[in-house]
């Protein structure tokens, strides 16, 4: 299966997040510069994320990102659908 380099980053995003989950939230600059992802790109699938309800996001200086559901309860189509649209299989 081939996917997007948008669905790259963003699932490798959720990697970092599923990681992490039950610890507090992670700065989206933690997460580019662990994934190699650019910062500003990251944050646009963050947004697209947040507002698909898959990840919450805490503003302010102890701010950052959490997943939502538990990582079990998430899946990669979950992700794929929320930033490259429906799959089609």
């Amino acid at each position: 299966m081939h996917v997007s380099a948008k669905a790259d980053y963003g699932l490798r995003a959720v990697l970092e997040l599923s990681m992490a989950f039950g610890q507090g939230t992670i700065q989206s600059a933690d997460i580019a510069s662990r994934q190699n992802i650019p910062e500003s790109y990251l944050v646009q699938l963050l947004n697209q994320l947040r507002k698909a309800g898959l990840i919450r996001s805490v503003r302010g200086p102890r701010g950052g990102h959490e997943l939502v559901r538990r990582p079990k309860d998430l899946t990669v189509g979950d992700v794929l659908a929320v930033l490259d649209g429906p799959l089609d299989l």
